[in-house]
């Protein structure tokens, strides 16, 4: 029996999971230049000459941890991986250290036998899991903003494109990525949520919600509910929104502006919509961590 596809019906892809083209949200973005997926790491031959040839992908932005084990997805010669994790060992070490200090111990303990699954498990049950899918990826953006920045600056090269971004699974982290891009280009958040949501078949869930068993990880990890846009988008609004937040991390209008000029197909309505939706650039400067984690460490040189 053939594999049932399990990406959007634009691009019937049968080994590929949760993929499709960000333009999907709006008519106002071009199509065929940007997608997000989960990992590539076992493309079919079909689905391997789909991406080479008809789609032409140029970069892959892999945002998963560099430890994790992977098998190159295109060929070397044919497009050109960037490996920007959005878990930093600066995020990591604010987990650690917002532990209670017996769980910190048997952290360290853990680590001396050499158990690193249990200490990943410590972590997602003691910290990722209480703080939910908003607050993990609001931790993204407030401990490992300089990751978030490094993915929009490899964006603003047109030469990179086409582009497929991705994770493990293609939600959260590739998730969270699209937020910000589709704010940029003046998306308004109802069709932010639209993408968001968006998921794929029942064998991508069943793979999902094995993942996260194993991690110890409750079944609201599984989904991709618009309460987690909501969430995220309050932690923007606290901040001027997602264009100011760009401006203090090194993102500038500039840069956006270069962004929304390869990405969209009249910038210049877009732009507009883009206010009337209460995009601004206007820096808005708060210094206190509402997230509850504090920053450690420096940022990583670009």
């Amino acid at each position: 029996m053939s594999q049932k596809p399990t990406s959007s019906p634009n691009h019937p892809l049968a080994s590929i999971h949760n993929f499709r083209d960000l333009s999907h949200v709006s008519a106002r973005l071009r199509p065929g230049l940007l997608f997000r997926s989960a990992h590539l790491d076992s493309p079919s031959p079909s689905d391997l000459q789909y991406l080479i040839q008809t789609l032409k992908v140029h970069t892959i932005l892999d945002l998963r941890s560099p430890s994790l084990e992977r098998r190159p997805s295109l060929p070397a010669d044919t497009a050109t991986t960037i490996n920007v994790p959005l878990i930093t060992s600066n995020l990591e070490k604010a987990w650690l250290f917002s532990l209670r200090w017996w769980w910190i111990i048997w952290f360290f303990v853990l680590a001396l036998v050499g158990k690193k699954k249990e200490m990943l498990q410590l972590i997602a049950r003691e910290v990722l899991a209480p703080r939910g899918l908003v607050g993990t990826m609001i931790d993204s953006f407030d401990v490992a903003s300089e990751r978030i920045i490094q993915v929009l600056d490899v964006l603003v090269e047109e030469k990179a494109y086409p582009v497929v971004m991705h994770c493990q699974f293609g939600k959260d982290r590739t998730g969270a990525m699209s937020i910000v891009i589709l704010r940029i280009l003046g998306a308004s958040w109802e069709e932010v949520e639209k993408d968001y949501v968006v998921l794929g078949t029942k064998e991508w869930k069943a793979m999902v919600r094995d993942d996260n068993l194993r991690m110890g990880l409750g079944e609201d990890f599984d989904e991709a509910p618009v309460e987690v846009v909501r969430g995220i988008r309050a932690w923007f609004e606290r901040r001027g929104g997602v264009e100011a937040w760009c401006n203090q991390n090194g993102f500038g209008a500039e840069k956006q502006q270069k962004l929304r000029e390869i990405l969209l197909k009249d910038n210049h309505t877009a732009e507009k919509e883009g206010n009337l939706n209460g995009v601004g650039i206007e820096v808005h400067v708060n210094t206190v961590n509402q997230t509850g984690l504090q920053k450690r460490g420096t940022k990583v040189k670009r």
